[in-house]
């Protein structure tokens, strides 16, 4: 998957090695537990194994080959989407590792760098399409999510819809409590077991108030947008209303719409020549009457009309008679 080598070098980048940068990683206080090395003669990729807040457990393998070089970061033995993968699953959205001289200028130690990945896909966890490693299917919790896609209908309303915004902290996040490694194994189980204590002890930490800071500021912010969103509910309920009034005209319309189609339907169907030739004989009756009267009334004198307009009158109403015969013989020929 990647053109891996070992590579070993003694020279350092803004004053830290490549053996200071796994030393930072494999020692690292929180994922030192859940990392392991790939390979017993190459110290060059390792594994770490985390869980998400949507119960999902994830391995991102790391790879440093130098240490002038960005670290590899991909997420291995699932299909997932998330804004910081890219379609082979290579972490790209970490703007550290995003090229070599961003490595390089960030100063930042491997063990660092991979903490602060692995938390942000934990609180922002990305969507499991699918586990495709056996091993790693197995370490999945009752309650983990995975989004199958394989199938042939359609996606879930959640498939589609927005995902949930990235956290963004402006506090750095500690990556080691001096404070609790300076205590012993029975002032911690003191800590554990008296909740006043622990209270107590907490609160002179400082990412304690960097964290209540920011939770009270992230309350504040969402307490402006539903005051916001309560300014807007007269024009939404306005705007619902127009929509359902839309909504009924145009349903009106499409039943008339149904209506015209149909009867243009029936208009645009050939017609029977039983029922041509019977309408015909009809209009054809009709047509001589008319001109047998207008016969009538001028030898009966009844008609002052001059004989010019009598001829001309009588001839028109006579064509179209002999039109309408001419007709039905040719409707009743073709029909034999």
């Amino acid at each position: 998957m990647f053109s891996w080598g070992q590579h070993e070098s003694r020279t350092k980048e803004n004053g830290i090695s490549r053996s200071e940068h796994i030393s930072s990683y494999v020692n690292h206080p929180t994922l030192k537990p859940s990392t392991r090395r790939m390979n017993r003669n190459d110290d060059s990729t390792h594994d770490t194994v985390f869980q998400t807040r949507s119960s999902n457990t994830l391995i991102l393998r790391v790879h440093l080959s130098t240490q002038n070089k960005a670290p590899e970061m991909i997420l291995v033995g699932a299909k997932v989407s998330h804004p910081w993968v890219d379609l082979k699953y290579r972490i790209t959205g970490f703007p550290q590792i995003a090229s070599d001289r961003a490595w390089e200028e960030s100063g930042m130690k491997l063990g660092d760098a991979v903490s602060q990945v692995v938390l942000h896909l934990q609180l922002n966890p990305p969507t499991v399409i699918e586990i495709t490693d056996q091993f790693l299917k197995k370490m999945q919790p009752a309650n983990s999510v995975v989004t199958n896609t394989s199938g042939q209908g359609p996606p879930s309303y959640d498939s589609v819809s927005d995902p949930d915004p990235e956290i963004e902290f402006d506090f750095e996040i500690p990556t080691s409590f001096p404070t609790l490694d300076a205590l012993s194994k029975d002032e911690i189980s003191h800590l554990l077991t008296d909740n006043d204590v622990f209270d107590e002890f907490a609160s002179i930490l400082p990412s304690k108030s960097a964290i209540l800071e920011f939770k009270s500021d992230l309350q504040n912010e969402n307490i402006t947008k539903a005051k916001d969103i309560v300014t807007h509910k007269d024009e939404l309920e306005f705007m619902f209303k127009e929509v359902e009034s839309l909504s009924t005209e145009f349903q009106n319309n499409m039943e008339k719409y149904k209506e015209l189609k149909s009867k243009q339907h029936e208009l645009k169907r050939p017609m029977d020549v039983r029922d041509v030739t019977k309408k015909l004989t009809i209009a054809k009756k009709e047509a001589f009457e008319e001109s047998e009267e207008v016969a009538s009334c001028w030898v009966d004198d009844t008609s002052e009309m001059p004989i010019n307009i009598f001829v001309q009158e009588f001839l028109e109403k006579r064509n179209i008679f002999h039109e309408r015969a001419a007709k039905i013989e040719m409707l009743t020929s073709n029909n034999r």
